[in-house]
């Protein structure tokens, strides 16, 4: 409940630190209690999930799906079965959807979320761009419908999150961003911890529109 917000937001800092600026914005502006469970025993939040709704699409077919998020287990009660007891009680709560998506935290958690059935589908990676002026002309965008248009043009033959305007809108609630496009390619730009950080670029003039 929203009564439990506080102790959820101190579990998140234990769980995943390093990201209380996102944590703060996340949970003023996004954090929706009805999407969340936890074990609590003595007033005390040992561990906690929360089940996104979204909505995968290879193009041809929609698929209802839920995204785990911010999956964890205070230090002091793990390996106690809490965490096993939410997976398995999420799915129960969302068998009418037609699949569940997580991004593990770190590669060594894929055999433990194995054992749930989730198989890889892919990977998250990190690569270095270097500057370069290319001549190539952008401009911020802040209509969101533009973005997505140019995304879903780019994405349509893949399997992807089917993002609504209220998506976009979430993910610059929770962090300092700006979108930079030029014609059909864009890329997002966050600043954290000092450090600028280019989250997605999509289209094939992303990378160059990134380097300039």
């Amino acid at each position: 409940t929203n009564e439990d917000k506080n102790k959820i937001k101190d579990l998140y800092n234990i769980c995943f630190p390093g990201e209380s600026e996102f944590c703060d914005l996340y949970y003023e502006n996004v954090w929706d209690s009805n999407n969340t469970i936890i074990c609590d025993e003595d007033g005390i939040v040992k561990a906690m999930l929360q089940m996104l709704p979204v909505i995968f699409t290879n193009g041809n077919k929609s698929y209802s799906s839920y995204y785990i998020f911010a999956a964890g287990t205070h230090p002091d009660y793990r390996n106690k079965g809490f965490m096993k007891a939410l997976i398995e009680y999420s799915f129960e709560l969302n068998r009418d959807k037609d699949l569940c998506i997580l991004i593990t935290a770190e590669h060594s958690l894929k055999d433990y979320y194995g054992k749930f059935g989730f198989c890889e589908m892919g990977c998250l990676y990190e690569s270095k761009i270097y500057s370069f002026v290319s001549g190539v002309r952008y401009r911020q965008v802040f209509d969101y419908s533009d973005v997505n248009d140019i995304y879903e043009r780019n994405m349509k033959n893949c399997f992807h999150n089917k993002r609504s305007l209220k998506d976009w809108e979430n993910i610059f609630l929770c962090s300092k961003c700006n979108v930079y496009s030029s014609g059909d390619s864009y890329f997002v730009a966050e600043w954290y911890n000092d450090s600028l950080y280019i989250c997605e670029h999509i289209g094939d003039n992303a990378v160059a529109l990134v380097q300039q």
